[in-house]
């Protein structure tokens, strides 16, 4: 029987996600909701600037759905938003990022992304079914993930310490 797309998808994601170092995870969300529907356009720009300001960080980005209640949206729904993992804090550069290409205001959540939590995160996308990312947005196709600068990865075995400071990427 062949692979789904999906299938290939979460199987490549996963590859990169458990054999590749990755030391912090940021959410990067709208603060409205609703604004969250520009994200596939935005976020095009948003790796461009991305990937001249850092262009010695790899980023792993990865697009999911939340069902969130906020102040903006009390009822709850759906809102896109972007899991981004990378070897270094980067949220200084990520925000900075964000204010030259996103036509409203952006939170950026960012936290050090242990074994544990990698495995979690594993274990949640290889056993559950994936968001249906063309129904959000409308579109026939969407990429679920996008990896930058893919030269600059390193195997998960080397270490690479940066003391929980953030890394300058220019």
């Amino acid at each position: 029987m062949s692979e789904t797309s999906d299938e290939k998808s979460k199987r490549n994601y996963l590859r990169l996600l458990n054999n590749y170092e990755w030391n912090y995870k940021h959410s990067l969300f709208y603060e409205d909701a609703a604004d969250s529907k520009a994200l596939l356009k935005e976020m095009i720009k948003f790796k461009q600037v991305l990937r001249r300001k850092c262009p010695d960080q790899p980023f792993l980005i990865r697009i999911q759905l939340l069902n969130k209640k906020t102040d903006y949206n009390p009822d709850g729904g759906l809102q896109a938003y972007l899991v981004i993992l990378t070897t270094i804090k980067a949220k200084l550069s990520l925000a900075e990022a964000t204010r030259k290409t996103m036509h409203a205001d952006c939170n950026i959540l960012g936290r050090e992304l242990t074994q544990e939590r990698k495995a979690r995160m594993a274990s949640a996308i290889k056993s559950q079914k994936p968001h249906i990312l063309e129904r959000f947005f409308g579109k026939q196709k969407v990429n679920r993930f996008t990896l930058l600068n893919k030269n600059k990865l390193k195997i998960k075995h080397e270490q690479n310490f940066t003391n929980g400071h953030e890394a300058s990427c220019q």
